[in-house]
């Protein structure tokens, strides 16, 4: 029974981690809509967080303002990409609509 036991938990840790690309990437577009630059940093690995520092995202939160108050965002689409996910969000604001694409790695991590 010990052994039916060890057996299963290599299973189990799996299931634990399962990764949720969708999931990441609509938190980090909630934060970015949000106006929660900080929050984000979490989300990146460690290149994005020197890449997008909050105060460059600052700026392009700026520059979504301009595209108008938000109406609507659809649900994602998925696509596998080797070792990451893209998650594309088609996001419609009252002057225009956006596509919001992010790439997540297996750590569910933004790259």
């Amino acid at each position: 029974m010990m052994l039916r036991a060890l057996c299963l938990l290599p299973v189990l840790s799996l299931l634990t981690f399962a990764q949720d690309p969708a999931g990441t990437a609509r938190k980090a577009l909630d934060l970015m809509i949000g106006e929660k630059y900080q929050d984000l940093q979490p989300l990146f690995t460690e290149d994005m967080r020197k890449e997008l520092p909050p105060d460059k995202l600052a700026k392009l939160g700026t520059q979504l303002k301009n595209a108008g108050s938000l109406e609507k965002v659809n649900d994602p689409q998925v696509t596998k990409s080797g070792t990451n996910t893209i998650v594309v969000f088609r996001v419609n604001l009252s002057n225009q609509s956006l596509n919001f694409r992010f790439f997540v790695n297996g750590l569910d991590r933004l790259v």
